[in-house]
């Protein structure tokens, strides 16, 4: 079915419907009662809304899944699931159009580790759980109301463990613009690319004018289509109930506006009704199509903060490298990780990337590995350069990895390097490939990477090339001529950096090991 959206984006905008819940408490659903519950109590009702939705002019509707989880629907989760999908399944065939059906994913109302006490491995089982009931009768998945960075990735892996389909994220923003756990506009955007969402955006919020800022700031840096579905402005409590402020006329005035701006899907969350979408649609049929621009960027991120390796110098800190520190070495031996955070603070200075690696221990370093990075992103807040001997060490280490991290793969004669662009397409990441060859040995080497990384579906963006201690002048000469990116992710030579120089190149490694 990404076919199918991809193919329509090409010709034109879409709609989404708008809020479930909130439609559900204008027809008697009342304060502390699930709204999945009424796909087994009142699936006429919930079908009646999808058709609404449907002949208002809504080209994508939700699923009545928001919140159906095992945990709170216990032994009728399966059957509430089931349920909605086929009252959707039945509400686009009453209706005669070829709308598309979104399993719709919201957030667990759990917080995860570090911050709470559930782990990433149970938040994916919990996801898993709802998708893989869901996924049969749905076109796409949309998760959607998002706080949390590692959440959100916790349910894009779910989605990704049982089923292909296409997966869209909106998140829901501060009055900052940022999420719950801190990350900005711009650090969602690179995450969300590097997992490979076809689609992101915002929910929620109090309106479109509200969000416009952010929705604004998602089409500046995304390279992939923008979805916005605010509220219908700011709720106010009369008589026990929320009353939303924007009528459908106003809601259409101010949602033009972010047409204006470049979204691609336009819809509503709580508040908007059928009239919202109403008065709405025909904008977005007349407004064309949107084709976003690849901003063609290199970018790691930390859990809320991202950094561009394609603009400007960086500091990669290599101080808690064990191949370099025997202290650091005997510390990660120990599983002594208090040390190690503090070793971390006493020198990270002004360090852009942490190096962090389990090198030293072939044995245990794919778990040794991930309690590091686990132990370090509670309080650090840098993206990290993740070296590994190995590929399943890099992949364990992905896993758990809240961000889009750079990887570094330090194994004989560049084995692995398919490996490891399964794992950049599964986890998000960027990969430093270790340069093979001289001269146009390199460069052939270079183009065989490209090649490879193209039949995984990645772009070209994803790839750095990484000095070899023998990549001589003359190689890094010819590379340059084809503007080929390079990195050093080791502390690269004398004679290198003088290469560098003359050549009026700045890697990011070249000025600023620490």
């Amino acid at each position: 079915m990404s076919m199918d959206l991809n193919t329509r984006l090409q010709s034109r905008r879409l709609m989404f419907d708008g809020g479930t819940g909130s439609s559900l408490v204008e027809k008697g659903l009342k304060p502390g009662e699930m709204p999945e519950t009424w796909n087994l109590l009142h699936p006429d009702i919930i079908e009646g809304l999808h058709c609404a939705y449907i002949t208002a002019g809504a080209d994508i509707i939700k699923t009545n899944t928001f919140g159906a989880y095992s945990f709170k629907l216990r032994e009728r989760q399966e059957e509430t699931v089931k349920a909605a999908l086929a009252i959707a399944k039945r509400a686009v065939a009453a209706c005669g159009k070829d709308t598309l059906i979104a399993l719709d994913v919201g957030p667990l109302g759990k917080i995860l580790e570090p911050f709470g006490d559930t782990s990433f491995d149970e938040a994916v089982g919990y996801f898993k759980e709802l998708i893989t009931l869901g996924k049969e009768n749905a076109d796409l998945i949309l998760v959607e109301t998002m706080s949390d960075l590692y959440e959100i990735k916790a349910a894009i892996v779910a989605a990704k463990e049982c089923c292909d389909l296409p997966i869209a994220v909106t998140v829901a923003l501060d009055e900052r613009g940022r999420l719950l756990t801190g990350a900005d506009v711009e650090t969602v955007v690179a995450f969300l690319e590097g997992m490979g969402v076809f689609a992101l955006g915002v929910n929620c919020g109090f309106g479109p004018k509200a969000v416009k800022p952010y929705v604004e700031a998602m089409i500046r840096c995304a390279s992939v289509p923008v979805i916005a579905n605010p509220n219908a402005g700011l709720p106010e409590l009369k008589e026990g109930r929320a009353i939303y402020s924007l009528t459908p006329e106003r809601y259409r005035e101010e949602a033009t506006e972010l047409l204006a701006l470049g979204v691609s899907i336009l819809g509503g969350c709580c508040g908007t009704t059928p009239s919202h979408i109403a008065a709405v649609s025909s904008d977005v049929l007349a407004s064309g199509a949107v084709l976003p621009k690849d901003k063609a960027q290199a970018r790691v991120t930390s859990y809320r903060k991202t950094l561009s390796l394609t603009v400007g110098d960086v500091a990669i800190g290599t101080h808690l490298d064990p191949r370099l520190s025997a202290e650091i070495a005997e510390y990660l031996a120990d599983g002594d990780m208090d040390s190690l955070v503090d070793e971390c603070f006493s020198e990270v200075g002004d360090v852009d990337i942490i190096t962090v690696s389990a090198q030293t221990l072939a044995e245990d370093e794919g778990k040794i590995l991930c309690q590091e990075i686990r132990t370090l992103q509670e309080s650090l807040d840098c993206p990290m350069l993740i070296r590994a001997n190995s590929p399943a060490a890099l992949r364990d280490a992905c896993r758990y990895y809240n961000g889009k991290p750079l990887l570094a793969l330090d194994s004989a004669e560049n084995g692995g390097i398919d490996e490891v662009f399964s794992i950049v397409k599964t986890y998000g990441a960027l990969f430093a490939v270790k340069l093979c060859g001289k001269n146009e040995a390199c460069l052939a080497f270079v183009n065989g990477v490209y090649d490879k990384a193209k039949a995984y579906g990645l772009l070209a963006r994803d790839i750095l090339f990484d000095l070899a201690a023998d990549t001589d002048a003359e190689t890094l000469s010819l590379l340059a001529s084809q503007n080929i990116p390079l990195i050093a992710t080791d502390i690269p030579t004398e004679t290198q950096r003088d290469s560098l120089a003359k050549l009026g190149l700045s890697l990011p490694t070249a000025v600023a090991f620490v």
